[in-house]
């Protein structure tokens, strides 16, 4: 009993006289600051029953006018990836105002307002909301970013087909052409080359310039076969510890990672 005395209330809960004329003139003055929210509290104390019949009227028609006037938004957020953030927080202005998103609309003032969304394990998010006298349920959607990655390194780096480098086919191509090239040379020094039988027929006194001929072949052939190698060898090489790269979004950027495995 005691608290609704001090708040200017009858015995019975009800506004005495002193209370319906405060919150009449109250009512009045916040309307023409634009402080609608408020108007609406003080014209439903000055439009109760217990009021005097000259300020229960006004009060009651202000009333059913701020109801018209006052713009509501449907607040929601998402994530990244597109779906609902149900357990966010949101504020206007630094005052809570709807403890979970969950589809409710929301009064406010017209005017501008600063939103802001919270939710675990995600970045805060502020927006710039302007308010229109009589706009009802505008939808406000916050978009949320995570604060931090929610995959480890090492399930990133086993998580798709590691890259081949350029240089690994390219490489791996000259060692296929070096390979061709010291089959070639090979067959054409030992197989139907006319200076071998010369060789064979002439051992081992045999003229320099065929032996020369066939010399310059095999060691062109030699060429050829260890480059194939090395080409074939480094390209393998290349490829079973080709380089895995991590991103891993953080709170201020992104870290970037890197390791190498067979």
């Amino acid at each position: 009993m005691a608290a609704i005395i001090a708040s200017g209330g009858s015995a019975l809960g009800q506004p005495d006289k002193r209370a319906c004329l405060d919150t009449y003139v109250e009512a009045q003055s916040d309307r023409q600051a634009g402080k609608l929210i408020a108007a609406r509290a003080a014209a439903v104390t000055c439009g109760s029953e217990s009021c005097p019949d000259v300020l229960r009227g006004d009060c009651v028609t202000w009333l059913r006018e701020l109801d018209a006037s006052i713009p509501t938004v449907v607040f929601s957020a998402s994530s990244p990836d597109g779906r609902d953030v149900t357990d966010a927080r949101v504020s206007v202005d630094g005052r809570d105002v709807v403890a979970r998103v969950a589809g409710e609309a929301v009064a406010m003032d017209p005017g501008e307002h600063i939103a802001r969304c919270e939710a675990e394990g995600y970045k805060p998010v502020e927006i710039r909301v302007v308010a229109a006298q009589g706009a009802k349920n505008r939808a406000v959607r916050f978009e949320m970013e995570l604060a931090r990655s929610t995959v480890s390194p090492m399930r990133a780096a086993t998580a798709g087909p590691r890259p081949v480098r350029p240089l690994t086919y390219a490489l791996g191509a000259i060692g296929l052409v070096g390979l061709a090239v010291w089959g070639g040379i090979g067959a054409s020094a030992f197989w139907g080359n006319p200076s071998v039988e010369t060789l064979d027929r002439c051992k081992p006194n045999c003229n320099p310039s065929d032996r020369s001929d066939v010399q310059r072949k095999l060691v062109m052939a030699d060429i050829a076969g260890a480059t194939a190698l090395l080409g074939l060898g480094v390209a393998l090489a290349l490829y079973l510890t080709r380089p895995v790269v991590v991103v891993t979004p953080l709170r201020d950027g992104l870290l970037l990672g890197g390791s190498t495995r067979f």
